[in-house]
């Protein structure tokens, strides 16, 4: 989590004093602005007309050659209308919002065309001509490198900006389409802004003080964010979040994490995106989206057309919840449908062991042990699929609403009892897997028998403490030397 801070134009202090804000005049915010941030500190600005201020602040950070997009604004006047909450309640939002983004970690790159006055170059030296890039940043190579065969996010590229594993961005290639967001099944790649984790974090923030309310959310692009003063006050809570770079930027994982959490969102933007297709397959319809002040107004006379779902902030399982439609086949890993070839499932339980989410669980009923499936939890990450050695499993980024909520049954099979005590040795199917790979290699008959042995008496056996002979008879009894 990187380190925020708070600062607010002055006359406004006494609201947030318990927050122990920098303090500033309205003609040395930019200044005081681009100190911290230097610093490499978020910066949670507050003050009268922010969202038409914001603008030429980040671009006096970008020709600073700082990170631009460490700066959130927080309109004094206007944004606590909006969101009906007190300015202190909207600030620990964003500060809370704030310290889970990436945009600690924007990329950077070389900018040749960059107009350098002369007076930068001499104070700043080479690192004038850096500017920073609203391009993906991975939140965790650790998690990413866990899904060993995973390449979704560069396979789905449109341009070849991602290499290697974990994945390195050519930051010159990158357009800010957001689609290896969508394709990352355990949200590890992530945007400044908007950020997917930030966003999230800051919209469940607000949820757990206004709980079971329906709102808004508008997504604006950074130039349309000075006219949202001319817009009509909402009749319902509305939250605002910055975009930078235009709508491609917003990936439906954050429309449908926005959904989950009882926030309809609005894109405020010239253009649309041409990368929403999941979102209007989960949804059965757009986006809302304009780039009108008199649209977006009259949008905001009415009432939110979103339910509100008692949902964790996870981002692994969080976007199925934002699904309206029955079924939907997804390009991207939405969520995911486990299919199971029982004639070749053996119940070994590597699927479960490896699954991220425990949407696969070995469970037993009675005699009969099972491999359980819990759709809503399923992330479609394949891993289950990738590491079965018996290639029993497929899984499709398809999602069926009839099966939320239910533990679906895939493979069922009776236990293997021990030979010596009749405790449960293991799945009938998987022991008798690995008796007949033992048989196949022509191995002694007391081999054989101890794969019917629990692992206490395994060891009693080894021990010599149990009659091989008995064992062979039981063995015999039971029809198993048949079976392998």
């Amino acid at each position: 989590m990187g380190r925020v801070v708070t600062i607010v134009e002055r006359g406004f202090e006494r609201e947030l004093e318990d927050l122990d804000p920098i303090i500033a005049d309205a003609d040395r915010i930019a200044s005081i602005v681009a100190k911290h941030v230097s610093d490499d500190a978020g910066v949670v600005v507050v003050g009268a007309g922010m969202w038409r201020r914001i603008g030429e602040l980040l671009d006096l950070l970008q020709h600073e050659a700082v990170n631009p997009f460490l700066v959130r604004p927080v309109d004094a006047v206007n944004e606590p209308k909006w969101a009906r909450l007190s300015l202190a309640k909207l600030v620990l939002a964003r500060i809370a919002g704030l310290a889970r983004s990436v945009s600690f970690d924007a990329p950077y790159t070389t900018e040749p065309r960059k107009v350098i006055d002369r007076r930068s170059l001499f104070r700043l030296g080479p690192a004038a001509a850096l500017s920073y890039r609203n391009a993906p940043v991975l939140v965790s190579a650790e998690q990413c490198s866990r899904l060993n065969g995973c390449k979704l996010c560069i396979e789905n590229c449109p341009n070849g900006a991602l290499q290697g594993k974990p994945p390195r961005l050519e930051v010159s290639q990158c357009t800010t389409c957001s689609i290896c967001i969508d394709s990352c099944p355990i949200s590890v790649i992530d945007l400044p802004m908007p950020s997917l984790h930030e966003s999230v974090e800051f919209l469940y923030t607000v949820r757990n003080w206004v709980e079971d309310e329906p709102a808004y959310v508008v997504y604006a692009c950074m130039d349309m964010l000075p006219l949202l003063g001319e817009v009509d006050d909402p009749v319902s809570r509305t939250l605002v979040i910055p975009v930078h770079d235009g709508p491609e930027a917003i990936s439906v994982r954050l429309l449908l994490a926005s959904r989950a959490l009882g926030y309809e969102p609005i894109v405020f933007c010239r253009s649309k995106s041409k990368y929403w297709s999941d979102y209007i397959e989960a949804v059965g319809e757009e986006p809302q989206a304009t780039g009108s002040v008199g649209e977006l107004s009259s949008i905001l006379q009415s009432p939110p057309r979103v339910r509100v779902s008692k949902v964790s902030r996870e981002l692994l399982n969080l976007v199925v919840y934002g699904i309206e439609v029955e079924k939907a086949t997804f390009t991207y890993p939405i969520t995911g449908l486990v299919h199971i070839d029982k004639d070749k499932c053996t119940l070994c339980g590597g699927c479960t062991n490896i699954c991220p989410t425990n949407a696969l669980v070995l469970g037993v009923l009675g005699s009969e042990e099972r491999l359980v499936f819990r759709h809503e939890l399923c992330i479609a990450c394949r891993l289950c699929e990738e590491k079965c050695p018996e290639n029993a499993i497929k899984v499709e980024n398809i999602f069926d609403k009839g099966l939320v909520g239910k533990e679906i049954v895939l493979v069922g099979a009776e236990q293997a009892r021990c030979l010596a005590c009749g405790k449960p040795v293991g799945p009938m199917s998987l022991v008798l897997s690995v008796a007949r790979s033992l048989a196949a290699r022509s191995l002694p008959l007391q081999t054989l028998v101890s794969v019917w042995l629990c692992n206490e008496c395994k060891v009693k056996a080894s021990l010599g403490l149990l009659d091989t002979t008995k064992l062979v008879e039981e063995y015999r009894r039971r029809g198993l030397d048949k079976l392998v």
